[in-house]
């Protein structure tokens, strides 16, 4: 049965992440953003995480740190087992709704940054709402739950979004490549792809890292640390797609 303080945590799951994100498209100049299409990265994005639980369903002690070295083993789970999965699935997710469209060509560079980030949030909704469940069914007490959504709207939530930035900014530069030589033009694409996919890995990687260390009462500091650093290079990347996004739209005119 669905109970009001239910609700009201599932809010408050949901709310600060479209606040980000509402943020993040006001910085934009008007209309260089399509809102309709926005939409249909984020719905991937939010069936997305099914991939991770499918990959966790074929292969069960994927999920889990397999190394005999403590540190060594926590490396390869923060970096490839989780941040590496769940950004090429993101990526996934994203390329699957571009495969659909055929107006993706023509994205600003500051567009196509912004749809790595919706998918992105999607991604980051599903999750939150897979950790009440499972706060849930390990009997948590609402205020157990809330303080969990608060942890995560503050700094998990933000981390995604980061990471979709940082993937979005080698997506844009991967639409950029015109090379007339088929084969180079076809390489440098999929080049900016992997190195999408591998430093948004590597910042989530870093993150999640942070949360394993056996020294709990640093984590909040590192992680904060470790956010403001990731927001910075993100508007750097927000400020550097605009411009590039404003002087395409005044060549076209």
């Amino acid at each position: 049965m669905i109970t009001s303080s239910a609700i009201w945590i599932l809010i408050l799951a949901i709310c600060p992440i479209i606040l980000y994100s509402y943020l993040v498209y006001k910085l934009a100049p008007n209309k260089f953003i399509s809102t309709h299409r926005a939409r249909r990265y984020l719905v991937l994005g939010l069936l997305s995480p099914m991939l991770v639980f499918l990959i966790y369903f074929i292969f069960p002690d994927w999920g889990e740190p397999k190394h005999t070295n403590a540190i060594l083993s926590l490396i390869l789970y923060a970096f490839i087992q989780v941040g590496m999965l769940e950004e090429t699935i993101k990526y996934t997710s994203f390329w699957w709704v571009g495969k659909e469209r055929i107006s993706e060509k023509y994205d600003l560079p500051i567009a196509t940054m912004f749809y790595s980030m919706m998918t992105a949030v999607g991604f980051a909704i599903t999750e939150n709402i897979a950790y009440l469940i499972q706060a849930q069914n390990n009997c948590a007490e609402i205020h157990e739950m809330i303080r969990l959504i608060e942890m995560r709207s503050l700094t998990a939530v933000i981390a995604h979004m980061i990471c979709g930035v940082i993937m979005g900014y080698f997506l844009a530069k991967s639409r950029q490549v015109t090379d007339t030589i088929f084969l180079k033009n076809k390489i440098n694409k999929i080049k900016y792809i992997f190195m999408g996919i591998f430093w948004a890995s590597l910042f989530h990687g870093v993150y999640d890292y942070n949360y394993m260390l056996p020294m709990h009462n640093y984590s909040w500091t590192f992680s904060i640390i470790i956010l403001i650093f990731g927001l910075i290079i993100g508007k750097f990347i927000i400020n550097k797609l605009i411009k590039q996004s404003v002087e395409l739209r005044t060549y076209k005119n």
